[in-house]
């Protein structure tokens, strides 16, 4: 064999052996550590639920393509703000009544998710 298609061959070869290599390092190194760290900042496990009541205090609606959406604006006591809860679509809004809601958070962040549960009578 002619030494410059030898020489051709090799850096051809060679090449094609990096993408290989780096095609194995992406798939066994990089992808499970980014699976991992998806999975510890989404972690279903760490978030901690309470059930907490309130009083409606407003309602608002927000149209869009699909129709609209309800939603119900809620003070509870030993907090300074109010909160905004969507409502399901066959669920009334009920300003002034009782709510129980369902207070989601994690630890490692401060801020708490609101999910509306039903009416309180």
């Amino acid at each position: 064999m002619r030494p410059e298609v030898k020489a051709q061959l090799d850096s051809a070869l060679r090449k094609n052996d990096f993408w290989k290599l780096f095609l194995r390092f992406l798939l066994y190194i990089v992808f499970p550590a980014c699976c991992f760290l998806i999975y510890l900042t989404i972690d279903p496990s760490s978030i901690k639920g309470s059930d907490v009541i309130g009083v409606s205090i407003n309602r608002s609606a927000l149209l869009h393509d699909e129709g609209h959406t309800n939603y119900l604006y809620i003070r509870v006591e030993g907090i300074d703000r109010v909160i905004r809860v969507s409502l399901p679509r066959k669920v009334a809004t009920k300003v002034g009544a009782k709510v129980m809601l369902r207070k989601l958070e994690k630890p490692s962040s401060k801020k708490a998710r609101y999910k509306f549960l039903k009416y309180v009578d």
